[in-house]
C-alpha cells in the first residue's frame, strides 16, 4: 500500500484568514487530482499566517482561524479549539443572562414606546401650534403689506384712518373733562357721600360686635350662676347626711356597751 504525501508551500499573508482557507482548499483539491495526494502538509499558522504576534490577542481572530480550520480540513471532527469552547460558553452565558432580563428590558421597552408616543403627540400639537401661529402671523403680514400698498397708493386713505384715530381721541378726551367737571362742579359731594356710607356701615359693625360682647357676657353669667346653685344644693344635702350618720354611729356604739355587760342586745328606747 502506497501513502502518497503532498507539501504545499504559498505565502499566507499575516491575518487573511478567509483567503488562506479559501487557498488551503484549493491546494488541497489539486494536490488530490493532479497528484493523487493522500496527506497534504502546510506550513506552520498557514490559516493564520505567520506570524501573528499580537492578533493573537483578539479573540475574534482565534474564532476565525477555527472557522477556517473547520472549512478546510477535517480536523474539526475532533471538536473545536479552546478559544472556540471558550467564546461558546461565553455566548451561551450571555444569551441566559438576556433570556432572564427580557421580561423587565420588553416592559421598560414598552414604557419606552409609550413615552415616545406621548412626546410625539405633544411635539405633533407644539407643531400645529406654531404652524398656525406663523399662517397668523403671515396673514396679518399680508394684511398690513395689503394696507401700506393701500395708503401708497390712495393717500387720501392715510388722511380717514388719521382722522378716524383722532375722533376716538377727542372722545376719550370729552368723557374726561365731563367727569372732571362734574367732580369740581358738585366740590366733591359723591366722595364725601361715599366716606359717609363707608362711616355709617362703620357704626352698624361696631354695634354688632357691642351686641356680640354683651350677649356673650350674659350667658357666662348665667352659667356661673347656675353652677354656684347646683353647688349650694349639693353642700345642703350633704349636711341633712351628716347628724344621720353621726346618730346611726351613737346607736352602734350604745349596743356594743351593753352586749360587753352581759345584757341582751335587744333594741329599746335610748333614754336609759
Amino acid at each position: 500500500m502506497t501513502l502518497r504525501i503532498a507539501l504545499a508551500q504559498f505565502d499566507f499573508p499575516v491575518g487573511a484568514v478567509t483567503a488562506n482557507a479559501d487557498r488551503i482548499r484549493a491546494l488541497i483539491v489539486e494536490a488530490r487530482d493532479l497528484h493523487g495526494a493522500d496527506i497534504v502538509l502546510f506550513p506552520e499558522l498557514a490559516v493564520s499566517g505567520y506570524p501573528p504576534e499580537d492578533l493573537l490577542l483578539r479573540p475574534r481572530f482565534l474564532a476565525d482561524c477555527e472557522a477556517g480550520l473547520a472549512s478546510c480540513s477535517q480536523t474539526h471532527k475532533l471538536g473545536r479549539g479552546p478559544y472556540y469552547k471558550r467564546d461558546a460558553r461565553r455566548a451561551a452565558a450571555a444569551a441566559a443572562a438576556l433570556k432572564r432580563a427580557r421580561p423587565q428590558l420588553e416592559a421598560m421597552i414598552a414604557a419606552n414606546r409609550q413615552k415616545m408616543a406621548v412626546w410625539r403627540t405633544a411635539e405633533s400639537s407644539q407643531i400645529a401650534n406654531r404652524v398656525a401661529t406663523i399662517k397668523a402671523d403671515r396673514d396679518f403680514l399680508a394684511r398690513q403689506a395689503a394696507l401700506d400698498r393701500v395708503e401708497k397708493a390712495n393717500p387720501a386713505v392715510t388722511k380717514y384712518v388719521e382722522f378716524f384715530l383722532a375722533f376716538l381721541i377727542a372722545i376719550d378726551l370729552v368723557a374726561l373733562v365731563l367727569k372732571l367737571t362734574h367732580l369740581f362742579s358738585t366740590g366733591g359731594a359723591y366722595e364725601r357721600s361715599a366716606a359717609a356710607l363707608r362711616a355709617n356701615d362703620l357704626v352698624g359693625v361696631h354695634r354688632l360686635q357691642e351686641r356680640a360682647t354683651v350677649l356673650t357676657r350674659r350667658i357666662t353669667l348665667e352659667s356661673r350662676a347656675l353652677q354656684d346653685a347646683d353647688e349650694l344644693r349639693l353642700g345642703g344635702e350633704t349636711s341633712r347626711e351628716e347628724p344621720m350618720l353621726e346618730s346611726e354611729l351613737g346607736l352602734d356604739e350604745r349596743l356594743s356597751r351593753r352586749a360587753s355587760l352581759g345584757d341582751p342586745a335587744t333594741t329599746g328606747p335610748l333614754g336609759d
